[in-house]
């Protein structure tokens, strides 16, 4: 198995096994090769095998990514065992300690007398020469070819004599073929590392989105001249369904036959650039536009990515005025109340009114003074919070005494409850009460037989 090792820089020494997923490297904890270079980016680089091949995607790092000593073209370079990876402070070399070693083909074995070494200039006998000076040399080389083609004829009446044996003897105890288990298909992975940069002489507008290999969302966004700073992390990894969906559009896009640079002349005063990196399957490219319109396939791929961030991050705050905010805020919190107040009545209502009193929150964020109706929803989301951990424990109870009683009527009926309480399938308690209908379902379908 190939190896990472840090040849220079604070962690020198430091080792990793690139598994075949590949792993990613910078400053983070979160990365699977975390190096304390200051000099590196949170997210620097990342590692990993296409059709049996060992690459590097930089990810859209501040100071880049070097193999043995250039920089990668287009944010990917192709690696081999030797290669030195540089990046901020640190060198890291590819290794392969388990290449293996040249080995001297096994020598055959020969039957009657083996025939005289013969020398660069020797020729070599078929067995037509009238030259009787190799008529003894002949004969023996032709006593060497019967005993072999014996010897293969035995080894493959032999075969044949223990595949009947197996398909007679054993074919009725075979499973047929099927039932045969399948693999299921691998779900898609999907990184991306996202950012967009508007600047002139009043403001600078900076957004940089990230979706890690664990499927969590974060967003920053930076606008100075409003005094806007924005930090969104999403609580739980976004729904495979919704992962699913981003990487359609990415290849609707035909994101990997794409040009990887986009040059264009900046305006008097202006500049703007946008950088994509994504490892979709463990297939990376970067692609950069800047101070110009992207191509039509590559802008609608941006617009997607930011919408797709919109609505996990409540980020609707940022594409709206003061007046129309305070507006949005405000009607939020009246649904919210509305919903929060007829909690009995579906079950699901007491979620989407925490739902809602976020939402009325988010549109706040970045408005200051705050309306007064902000200490309200700030309230109302700290009740509505409490009721549904109470209704939650008090279900969930339920559901796990029906389950150690065995009585697993009340447990299923329970636990369809608790996932009309908590609709979200990217909640954690939901999937767990998934996890345990599954259990009780089955259960149920034992004593129906």
């Amino acid at each position: 198995m190939l190896k990472l090792i840090i040849e220079s820089g604070p962690a020198k020494g430091k080792t990793a096994e690139i598994p075949p997923e590949g792993l990613s490297i910078g400053r983070a904890s979160q990365n699977d090769f975390s190096v304390p270079d200051p000099q590196l980016s949170r997210h620097h680089c990342k590692v990993y095998f296409a059709d049996g091949k060992l690459f590097v995607t930089d990810l859209a790092s501040a100071n880049g990514t070097l193999v043995n000593d250039t920089p990668v073209e287009g944010g990917i370079a192709r690696l081999s065992n030797g290669d030195k990876i540089a990046i901020g402070d640190t060198v890291i070399l590819v290794s392969d300690p388990s290449a293996p070693a040249v080995v001297s083909p096994p020598r055959l074995p020969t039957f009657g007398t083996a025939p005289a070494p013969q020398t660069a200039s020797s020729k070599i006998d078929l067995g037509f020469s009238a030259d009787p000076s190799h008529s003894s040399d002949s004969a023996k080389q032709f006593l060497n070819k019967k005993a072999l083609i014996r010897l293969a004829a035995v080894f493959s009446v032999l075969a044949a004599v223990i595949v009947a044996i197996k398909v007679f003897v054993f074919s009725d105890s075979a499973p047929p073929a099927s039932n045969a288990v399948v693999d299921p298909v691998k779900p898609d992975t999907l990184e991306i590392r996202y950012a967009k940069i508007e600047g002139s002489e009043i403001n600078i507008f900076k957004y940089e989105l990230t979706l890690d290999a664990d499927g969590i969302l974060s967003v920053t966004i930076d606008d100075l001249a409003q005094g806007r700073n924005v930090r969104r992390t999403s609580e739980n990894p976004l729904d495979p369904d919704t992962i699913r969906a981003l990487v359609r559009k990415f290849e609707r896009a035909r994101f990997f036959d794409l040009d990887t640079t986009h040059e264009g002349i900046p305006r008097a005063n202006t500049w703007n650039t946008r950088r994509l990196t994504a490892v979709i399957n463990n297939e990376a490219k970067t692609i950069v536009v800047r101070n110009r319109i992207a191509p039509e396939a590559l802008r609608s791929l941006f617009e997607d990515i930011e919408e797709f961030a919109r609505a996990p991050l409540e980020l609707f705050a940022m594409e709206f005025p003061r007046e129309k905010l305070i507006e949005l805020a405000e009607e939020s919190l009246f649904v919210g109340t509305k919903l929060f107040n007829e909690r009995d009545i579906r079950p699901g209502n007491l979620y989407e009114s925490i739902r809602k009193f976020k939402s009325s929150i988010s549109y706040l964020e970045t408005i200051e003074p705050k309306p007064a109706f902000y200490d309200r929803a700030v309230d109302a989301l700290t009740t509505a919070r409490a009721e549904l951990d109470a209704v939650w424990t008090e279900r969930n109870f339920r559901a796990e005494h029906a389950s150690r009683t065995r009585d697993w009527n009340t447990a299923a009926r329970t636990l369809r409850e608790l996932l009309e309480i908590i609709p979200d399938r990217t909640d954690e308690r939901n999937r767990a009460a998934e996890r345990a209908l599954i259990t009780a379902d089955a259960e149920l379908k034992k004593l129906r037989k």
